[in-house]
Protein backbone atom coordinates (compact mmCIF):
# COMPACT_ATOMS: atom_id res chain seq x y z
CA UNK A 1 0.00 0.00 0.00
CA UNK A 2 0.93 3.62 0.20
CA UNK A 3 0.66 6.70 1.44
CA UNK A 4 0.01 10.06 0.24
CA UNK A 5 0.95 13.07 2.03
CA UNK A 6 0.05 16.64 0.70
CA UNK A 7 0.13 17.31 -2.79
CA UNK A 8 2.40 17.84 -5.57
CA UNK A 9 4.69 20.45 -5.47
CA UNK A 10 3.84 20.39 -1.18
CA UNK A 11 6.99 20.75 0.86
CA UNK A 12 6.58 18.69 3.85
CA UNK A 13 8.74 19.38 7.14
CA UNK A 14 9.69 16.10 10.16
CA UNK A 15 10.46 17.98 13.41
CA UNK A 16 12.61 15.64 15.12
CA UNK A 17 13.73 12.17 14.47
CA UNK A 18 11.06 10.68 12.01
CA UNK A 19 13.25 10.19 9.19
CA UNK A 20 14.75 6.43 8.30
CA UNK A 21 19.05 6.93 9.06
CA UNK A 22 21.15 5.25 6.33
CA UNK A 23 22.85 2.13 8.71
CA UNK A 24 26.19 3.11 9.18
CA UNK A 25 29.16 0.57 9.08
CA UNK A 26 28.98 0.29 12.88
CA UNK A 27 30.19 -1.71 14.92
CA UNK A 28 33.32 -0.95 13.58
CA UNK A 29 37.29 -1.23 15.23
CA UNK A 30 40.71 -1.59 14.57
CA UNK A 31 43.61 -2.97 16.94
CA UNK A 32 47.18 -3.43 16.65
CA UNK A 33 50.39 -5.52 18.29
CA UNK A 34 51.60 -3.35 21.33
CA UNK A 35 54.60 -5.99 21.43
CA UNK A 36 55.49 -9.27 19.44
CA UNK A 37 54.00 -12.40 19.32
CA UNK A 38 56.34 -15.76 19.27
CA UNK A 39 54.76 -18.12 16.73
CA UNK A 40 56.50 -21.58 17.01
CA UNK A 41 57.51 -23.39 14.50
CA UNK A 42 54.48 -25.39 12.57
CA UNK A 43 52.09 -24.30 14.80
CA UNK A 44 49.05 -21.82 14.56
CA UNK A 45 49.14 -19.46 17.37
CA UNK A 46 46.77 -16.47 18.10
CA UNK A 47 48.03 -13.14 17.54
CA UNK A 48 47.75 -10.33 20.44
CA UNK A 49 46.76 -7.27 19.08
CA UNK A 50 46.15 -5.63 22.56
CA UNK A 51 45.46 -2.15 21.86
CA UNK A 52 42.84 -0.44 20.85
CA UNK A 53 42.93 1.98 18.17
CA UNK A 54 39.29 2.88 18.23
CA UNK A 55 36.36 0.67 19.17
CA UNK A 56 32.73 1.94 17.79
CA UNK A 57 30.16 -0.45 19.29
CA UNK A 58 32.48 -1.98 21.93
CA UNK A 59 32.73 -5.04 20.16
CA UNK A 60 36.02 -5.66 20.13
CA UNK A 61 37.88 -7.72 23.38
CA UNK A 62 41.30 -6.21 23.81
CA UNK A 63 42.89 -8.39 26.42
CA UNK A 64 41.54 -11.53 24.28
CA UNK A 65 42.14 -9.86 21.11
CA UNK A 66 38.90 -10.98 19.57
CA UNK A 67 35.80 -9.41 18.10
CA UNK A 68 32.64 -10.21 19.71
CA UNK A 69 29.46 -9.63 17.68
CA UNK A 70 27.23 -7.51 20.10
CA UNK A 71 23.75 -8.13 20.74
CA UNK A 72 21.56 -7.08 17.87
CA UNK A 73 24.60 -6.94 15.56
CA UNK A 74 24.31 -9.72 13.75
CA UNK A 75 25.30 -9.59 9.93
CA UNK A 76 27.61 -9.53 7.52
CA UNK A 77 31.02 -7.70 8.96
CA UNK A 78 34.80 -7.23 6.55
CA UNK A 79 37.18 -8.32 8.44
CA UNK A 80 41.44 -7.36 7.50
CA UNK A 81 44.26 -8.55 9.49
CA UNK A 82 47.94 -8.08 8.50
CA UNK A 83 50.94 -9.55 10.28
CA UNK A 84 55.05 -9.09 9.47
CA UNK A 85 57.12 -11.80 10.52
CA UNK A 86 61.06 -11.28 10.62
CA UNK A 87 61.93 -14.61 8.23
CA UNK A 88 64.79 -14.97 5.73
CA UNK A 89 64.52 -17.75 4.42
CA UNK A 90 62.32 -17.69 0.93
CA UNK A 91 61.45 -21.28 0.98
CA UNK A 92 59.36 -20.66 4.36
CA UNK A 93 55.59 -20.85 4.43
CA UNK A 94 53.93 -18.47 6.38
CA UNK A 95 50.34 -17.76 7.19
CA UNK A 96 47.51 -15.25 8.43
CA UNK A 97 44.43 -17.08 9.23
CA UNK A 98 40.88 -14.90 9.98
CA UNK A 99 39.08 -17.69 12.62
CA UNK A 100 35.40 -17.66 13.57
CA UNK A 101 34.52 -19.56 16.68
CA UNK A 102 37.99 -21.31 16.51
CA UNK A 103 37.70 -22.27 12.80
CA UNK A 104 39.54 -21.05 9.90
CA UNK A 105 37.39 -19.04 7.70
CA UNK A 106 39.52 -16.61 5.25
CA UNK A 107 43.75 -17.37 5.13
CA UNK A 108 46.53 -16.69 3.42
CA UNK A 109 49.34 -18.54 2.66
CA UNK A 110 52.81 -17.35 0.99
CA UNK A 111 56.55 -17.82 1.03
CA UNK A 112 58.54 -15.21 3.23
CA UNK A 113 61.42 -13.49 2.41
CA UNK A 114 62.73 -10.98 5.10
CA UNK A 115 60.35 -8.74 6.10
CA UNK A 116 57.23 -10.06 4.24
CA UNK A 117 53.63 -9.00 5.30
CA UNK A 118 50.54 -11.50 5.06
CA UNK A 119 47.44 -9.84 4.72
CA UNK A 120 43.82 -11.37 4.77
CA UNK A 121 40.40 -10.34 4.57
CA UNK A 122 37.35 -11.12 3.28
CA UNK A 123 33.48 -10.67 4.06
CA UNK A 124 32.14 -12.99 6.94
CA UNK A 125 28.54 -13.43 8.36
CA UNK A 126 28.12 -13.51 11.90
CA UNK A 127 25.07 -13.97 14.36
CA UNK A 128 25.55 -12.36 18.14
CA UNK A 129 28.26 -13.64 20.02
CA UNK A 130 30.15 -15.65 17.21
CA UNK A 131 33.96 -14.72 17.76
CA UNK A 132 36.75 -13.52 14.90
CA UNK A 133 40.71 -13.96 16.04
CA UNK A 134 43.46 -13.72 13.81
CA UNK A 135 46.04 -16.58 13.86
CA UNK A 136 49.49 -16.91 12.65
CA UNK A 137 51.45 -19.77 11.25
CA UNK A 138 55.06 -19.90 9.89
CA UNK A 139 56.90 -23.63 8.93
CA UNK A 140 60.67 -21.70 9.03
CA UNK A 141 61.89 -24.46 11.43
CA UNK A 142 62.11 -22.27 14.37
CA UNK A 143 60.45 -19.94 16.76
CA UNK A 144 59.48 -16.67 14.68
CA UNK A 145 58.15 -13.21 16.40
CA UNK A 146 55.84 -11.35 14.41
CA UNK A 147 56.71 -7.62 14.49
CA UNK A 148 55.55 -4.38 15.94
CA UNK A 149 54.04 -1.51 14.10
CA UNK A 150 50.68 0.08 13.75
CA UNK A 151 50.94 -0.02 10.00
CA UNK A 152 52.23 -3.43 9.62
CA UNK A 153 50.47 -5.40 12.09
CA UNK A 154 46.86 -5.33 12.70
CA UNK A 155 43.39 -6.41 12.98
CA UNK A 156 39.94 -4.44 11.52
CA UNK A 157 36.39 -4.57 10.94
CA UNK A 158 33.50 -3.03 10.59
CA UNK A 159 29.68 -4.29 10.18
CA UNK A 160 28.63 -4.09 5.97
CA UNK A 161 24.44 -4.79 6.60
CA UNK A 162 22.67 -7.07 8.27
Amino acid sequence: SSITIGESGDTINLAGSAYAEAEKNTPAFRATAAGTTTVANDTATKIAFTTEVFDVGSGYDASNSKFVVPSGQAGKYFFAAAIEYNITSATTSARAQIRKNGSIVIAKNGYNSYYDNNLVCGVIDLAVDDYIEVYGYHNSGGSQASQTGTGTNYFVGFKVTA
